[in-house]
């Protein structure tokens, strides 16, 4: 576009402050303000209109008087596109701008700036004319604008429910993203069609256009602000129920239909599931052997089932509203026992039962039919202060309580009368749970003492442990030996043969004791007899071997000893014959220690003669004389003359001695030295 050429001056000349002030006359009741400026090097702004003080708050004189004056107020975002118009305004001679403008106080405007391109004075120098218009309110008012249709159009993306709008013909003026999702369609394909050939099922059009003739005629919705229930069509040409919301509403000069659709194809899916489990559990509690009744706050019965209803010769149906107090009366007749209490035939006790009935809480109640049935009733709470009563037949389980208790006392009775000791413990901890009389008096416990611990009967804590080990392996034990102490703190040794077995949920150690003590005594008879018999056997042994001894023995010694005597009679001189003598003596000694030991080893009855202990006593050291001398003994041998013989069997005696001899060398062989030995009569 040619740069525009400015009017010029009449042949009056006129100075810059008249046309000054002619210009300033000419906008002073306009809002806008004009100014012209150099386009060149330096943009001097030649002239601005005073109603630049009022618009920006900032003088006119500041703008005429300092170049550049006016960019320097420029937001700095608004900047780099004001100098990239200003530099190429001579090329398209017109533009308009907007930024922001810096006001005195520190506020910003919002300015539109139209600037053409003219010729200042006719010779071709080109400069700005520029119109500022205070555009803030409008800018404003259009963000304001801006932000309720971006926040519309959030609402409607994000709802999760699809909305639709039409015009007063039905024709469709929105469609949100969930409707997309919803029917099928994309936005841009419903818009302007008619909603009715889209969503409304073809059974339901005739009804919809019926409805839209209401409408359109008379302003108003039939079902405007109601949540109604249908059935709507997607674009595949299935259906699916959907809740229905419609309101009519004004949008400038036409009245606009606004639909909220949710789709409840889960809903009636979950409300026919819920019907169908509703059903399910009445008919499976009506199915029930056992009395079920629910309650309000009131005690007054809202449900109940078949069972319930049958001893009182009623349907279910007929027990609604009916109260415990309406109840006992008939339930009466059929009780005998109610709450562990003799009932028949005493109507007194009709308000206590309704009462109780009304009061059960945690622990149940039992009762006692007349026809000998047993009933236990227990109640429970419920959210909205009602309740649920629950009556089960327990008689099964009644009579096998009796038959445990009759089978209990039969067990106990045996128990009691049994002469084993038994007794009943706890694994974990030892608890003596029961023992019979035999078992106390075992072990002297009191049957009046509390609880006691069979840990602590054990003299050994490990042989318990070893002994529950063994039980939990094995899950018994048999014999298990361990010595006991009793109350006295006496101790014993005794054999435990257990089992391990559940009881009432814990495990339990069924035991019997058998006390060892006197078989430990026969034990140890029989042990020290048998080896009585096998010294007596070995001593029988030796004496057929002494015998046989003794009697090789005597003949060569019978040899020596006439020998000698031969020797000492003919002896030649007296030193020859004490020779003789002297081997006389020690043949006639050794005969009779072969005779000791013959009469040692022999068997034969004891026979009482009259003894001469001393003799008696030197007869045995002969035998023993060398074994005492090996273990370097001194025997000292004092013996008086004087003492009588006295009645007995020899050989005997002479054992005896000889054990005592024995035993005495056996003491002195861990004494210290010397070691003598002193034998006296």
């Amino acid at each position: 576009m040619p740069p525009t050429t400015l009017p010029k001056r009449d042949s009056t000349p006129m100075d810059e402050p008249h046309r000054r002030a002619l210009l300033n006359f000419a906008v002073s009741h306009s809002s806008t303000v004009f100014y012209i400026a150099d386009i060149g090097t330096g943009r001097r702004t030649r002239f601005i209109s005073d109603n630049v003080t009022w618009l920006t708050g900032h003088p006119a004189e500041a703008f005429t008087r300092q170049p550049g004056y006016g960019t320097a107020l420029l937001h700095p975002d608004d900047r780099p596109a004001y100098f990239e118009a200003i530099n190429r305004v001579h090329e398209v001679g017109e533009l308009t701008l907007e930024y922001r403008f810096r006001r005195s106080d520190g506020g910003w405007i919002w300015i539109r700036d139209t600037l053409r391109v003219a010729d200042a004075d006719g010779a071709g120098e080109l400069a700005v004319v520029g119109c500022m218009l205070d555009v803030t309110t409008e800018k404003e008012a259009v963000d304001r604008v801006d932000t309720a249709e971006a926040i519309t159009r959030a609402l409607l993306n994000t709802a999760m429910d699809a909305i639709l709008a039409t015009d007063e013909d039905g024709a469709v003026v929105e469609f949100n993203p969930a409707a997309e999702r919803m029917f099928g369609y994309t936005r841009e394909h419903a818009l302007g069609r008619p909603m009715a050939d889209l969503i409304i099922p073809v059974a339901f059009r005739d009804q919809h256009s019926a409805g839209m003739a209401r409408f359109q005629a008379s302003g108003k919705l039939t079902h405007s602000n109601r949540r109604m229930e249908l059935e709507a069509m997607r674009a595949d040409g299935s259906t699916f129920p959907i809740e229905l919301t419609i309101t009519a509403t004004d949008a400038g000069p036409t009245r606009l239909l606004i639909g909220e659709v949710r789709d409840i194809s889960d809903r009636i899916a979950a409300r026919e599931e819920r019907r169908r489990l509703t059903q399910l559990m009445s008919d499976a509690i009506d199915s029930l052997p056992d009395g079920f009744v629910v309650s309000d706050a009131s005690d007054r019965i809202l449900f109940c089932n078949s069972a319930f209803a049958r001893p009182y010769g009623k349907q279910p149906s007929e027990m609604a509203g009916l109260t415990p107090d309406d109840l006992a009366p008939d339930f009466f007749r059929h009780l005998r026992r109610f709450d562990g209490r003799l009932v028949e035939g005493d109507r007194s006790q009709i308000p206590r039962i309704a009462d109780t009935l009304r009061r059960i809480e945690g622990q149940p109640i039992e009762v006692e039919l007349i026809d000998g049935s047993w009933r236990e009733i227990s109640r429970h709470p419920t959210s909205d202060g009602g309740s649920v009563t629950l009556r089960a037949d327990i008689t099964d389980r009644k009579r096998a309580e009796l038959a445990l208790r009759d089978s209990e006392a039969m067990v106990r009775r045996i128990l009691e009368a049994a002469p084993v000791p038994v007794g009943m413990t706890r694994a974990a901890d030892g608890l003596i749970l029961y023992e019979s009389p035999a078992s106390r008096r075992l072990f002297l416990r009191d049957p009046i003492v509390g609880d006691l611990s069979a840990r602590s009967f054990f003299v050994d804590p490990a042989d318990r442990d070893r002994y529950v080990d063994a039980l939990r392996d094995d899950g018994g034990v048999d014999g298990f030996e361990a010595f006991f102490r009793r109350t006295d703190g006496s101790e014993f040794c005794a054999a435990v043969s257990a089992r391990l077995i559940d009881y009432q949920g814990e495990q339990v150690v069924v035991s019997s004791v058998f006390d060892l003590t006197e078989r430990r005594r026969v034990e140890a008879e029989m042990a020290r007899q048998r080896e009585a018999l096998h010294q007596s056997e070995k001593m029988s042994a030796l004496g057929e071997l002494l015998a046989g001894v003794s009697h090789e023995l005597n003949n060569p010694l019978s040899v020596v000893v006439g020998q000698a005597l031969l020797m000492r009679e003919t002896a030649p001189d007296a030193k020859t014959a004490e020779r003789a003598r002297k081997i006389g003596e020690a043949a006639d000694r050794c005969a009779r220690i072969v005779r000791t030991f013959l009469a040692m080893a022999r068997q034969q009855p004891t026979e009482a003669r009259p003894v001469d202990v001393n003799v008696m006593i030197e007869t045995t050291l002969e035998v023993t004389g060398y074994m005492l001398r090996t273990a370097d003994i001194d025997v000292s041998l004092e013996m008086t003359p004087l003492l009588p013989p006295i009645l007995a069997d020899a050989d005997q005696l002479n054992q005896v001695m000889t054990n005592l001899i024995v035993n005495a060398q056996h003491a002195l062989a861990g004494a210290p030295r010397p070691h003598r030995l002193r034998l006296m009569t």
